[in-house]
């Protein structure tokens, strides 16, 4: 059985050769069969190119929301004065004025440079600082003659700085105002490096004393970068 069983399997398998080479249509099928290939897989979408780094603010607006560090220091004018804002506190070096004010706003720290020393002078580099800041209704004739002699002084880094304050007795009997808010307005001048440099604080009623002697700190970080 065995042996029947291989012959068999060999006759079979000759009958097959032989239908293929008598039907030319199967030979030409299988010649001309294309060979099945496997697709490969397409390939990996290229990763996503990284958002660009945002750039550095230049802090010269207020509006690009710049808040002070323990170590950050600020420029005043040309000369390389600088001060350090209260540290928490919005700063920017608007054009000429620099300036910081704390989240609650209900305080503000400024500094201009000035030609000089003289009343004249002092009133007219504080009266844009002031519009800076939105200061309003102070009496600048009640103001002039004081700046003749301060008020008081502070040490600022070995430069002594002159400190009037400007409330509702100095001031012709009505409240300087930051923003439509009544308070006291402080007036400052030092000389730095044969640099004038002038500044206001105002410290409207609502406002903490925490925040108050914060300026008075500012005033004195007023230092020669050079």
């Amino acid at each position: 059985m065995r042996r029947h069983g291989w012959i068999l399997a060999l006759v079979a398998m000759l009958v097959s050769l032989l239908v293929l080479n008598c039907d030319p249509l199967a030979r030409r099928r299988a010649r001309h069969a294309k060979p099945v290939v496997s697709e490969a897989p397409p390939p990996e979408p290229p990763p996503k190119p990284k958002p660009k780094p945002k750039p550095k603010p230049k802090c010269e607006s207020l509006e690009e929301k710049c808040v002070a560090k323990a170590d950050t220091t600020v420029l005043i004018g040309t000369h390389k004065i600088t001060f350090q804002p209260p540290e928490g506190w919005t700063y920017a070096k608007q054009g000429k004025f620099s300036i910081a004010i704390p989240p609650e706003d209900d305080v503000a720290i400024a500094f201009v440079e000035s030609e000089s020393t003289e009343p004249d002078k002092v009133v007219e580099a504080i009266m844009p600082l002031l519009d800076e800041l939105k200061v309003t209704n102070v009496k600048y004739a009640a103001l002039k003659p004081r700046l003749k002699k301060a008020q008081a002084n502070m040490d600022a880094g070995g430069a002594q700085v002159s400190i009037w304050e400007v409330d509702k007795a100095a001031n012709g009997g009505s409240d300087p105002k930051m923003k439509d808010e009544p308070g006291k307005l402080g007036v400052f001048v030092t000389t730095i490096d044969s640099v004038v440099i002038v500044g206001a604080a105002f410290m409207d009623t609502k406002a903490s004393e925490e925040r108050g002697a914060a300026t008075g700190k500012a005033v004195q970080t007023l230092r020669s970068g050079t």
